[in-house]
């Protein structure tokens, strides 16, 4: 069969040249066209990097989003999906220099504690702003949470009378909203800090801060004295911008609420969340739109190959209808004449696509499992157009055609 497939091929050069490089211009146009969605598919991945999307946890109004009591296990939840990347998480105590005394009079002596995972907080600029002890830095400070130790500012520690590398006892307090927003302090315990280093405030924090720890230390500190842990604010980028329907859909499932401008904008429970996707969404619309139509334009493509198949193979093999009558004659079957003659536009179909493939290759870059799914899609529906011309034409009435050659 090999040999009568080659002899059929190589005695009509002409038709054989002309179905191969049919099938080479539609390879091409596929790798075009799988080219053009792949590139967009690059752009939008590096829209997603450039272009971050991050979230501001709110009350409910999106009035308020620093001084908020935001539950800590909602956060937790919220990273667990691995689709957030920290940008700044706060919280804010209160404190006192010194044992506790009659706790009505405290407040009045009450000096602020902040915590937080960046040096943003207190300083612009850490290297000219913040001073440590020697054997200690910021990142000493951010990673060590087995040992208390503190920066303090440096207006506070004049005040004070404060030392360097010298360790206080303290009195910590947590920071309570009523429903209306009111403020109240309840006390936690005595702590002993370590006095590290010193800072000028310069920070982007709306809250003044006398003393800064990191926030695991706060945390612990926390937990040794029974008392919930809530964020003051909270701010985080997407690691997948490219996800972001379906991170709003996981985010409402975990407990953020939508914003609600009626609702009370004294309000202080932080569960409310602002995204910033606007430009995101502006720069990766368009892309995802052109996306979209292109890849809904597939069907139709793989239809007109299925008919040009059809058409090819169809005009071909209707000129050899004496071939074909003869050979029926000589007792060739239909099953083995279907086979025949289905291989040999097979064969140059397979042809033409390697032809397109080398031709087009040095200048598309392309994804090569959607090209793979193109091609694949593109042969199998040129098989069926050719399948479908074959099985009609190999339904010839052979002594008719041969009376008619006579």
């Amino acid at each position: 069969m090999q040999q009568n497939i080659w002899r059929n091929l190589t005695r009509r050069v002409t038709k054989s040249l002309l179905t191969v490089g049919i099938s080479a211009v539609f390879t091409a146009f596929l790798f075009f066209y799988a080219g053009s969605i792949y590139k967009n598919q690059m752009q939008l991945e590096e829209f997603s990097k450039a272009l971050l999307v991050t979230a501001q946890i709110t009350n409910e109004t999106g009035s308020q989003a620093v001084g908020l009591k935001i539950d800590s296990n909602l956060i937790k939840k919220a990273e667990k999906t691995d689709m957030v990347e920290p940008i700044l998480y706060t919280a804010f105590s209160s404190y006192r220099m010194g044992a506790s005394l009659d706790e009505e009079t405290d407040f009045l002596k009450g000096l602020s504690l902040s915590a937080a995972n960046s040096s943003s907080v207190i300083s612009k600029d850490p290297r000219k702003d913040i001073q440590f002890s020697e054997g200690y830095s910021f990142e000493t400070l951010m990673k060590n949470s087995n040992e208390n130790i503190c920066l303090m500012n440096e207006l506070t520690m004049e005040k004070e009378g404060l030392t360097l590398g010298k360790d206080y006892l303290v009195t910590l307090y947590d920071l309570q909203y009523d429903p209306n927003g009111m403020l109240s302090f309840k006390r936690m315990g005595e702590v002993e800090f370590k006095l590290v280093g010193s800072f000028s405030q310069t920070g982007n924090y709306e809250n003044k801060t006398d003393m800064f720890c990191s926030l695991d230390l706060l945390m612990k500190l926390y937990e040794e004295n029974d008392t919930s842990f809530y964020y003051d604010s909270v701010q985080f980028s997407m690691t997948n911008p490219l996800l972001l329907n379906e991170w709003k859909q996981d985010m409402r499932g975990i407990g953020f609420k939508k914003l609600n401008v009626q609702g009370d904008v004294m309000a202080r429970t932080g569960a409310s969340m602002i995204v910033h996707d606007g430009v995101f969404i502006n720069a990766a619309t368009p892309l995802l739109r052109n996306m979209s139509l292109m890849q809904k334009f597939y069907p139709i493509i793989f239809f007109i190959v299925a008919f040009v198949g059809f058409l090819i193979s169809y005009l071909l093999i209707q000129s050899r209808r004496c071939e074909i009558a003869i050979s029926r004659s000589l007792g060739m079957s239909r099953g083995k004449l279907f086979m025949l003659l289905v291989l040999e536009n097979m064969f140059l179909c397979i042809i033409g696509i390697i032809v397109g493939l080398v031709a087009t290759f040095p200048f598309v870059i392309v994804d090569l499992t959607l090209m793979a799914v193109s091609l694949c899609g593109y042969f199998l529906c040129y098989l069926l157009g050719c399948t479908v011309a074959v099985s009609i034409l190999n339904r010839v009435n052979v002594v008719g055609i041969l009376t008619a050659a006579e």
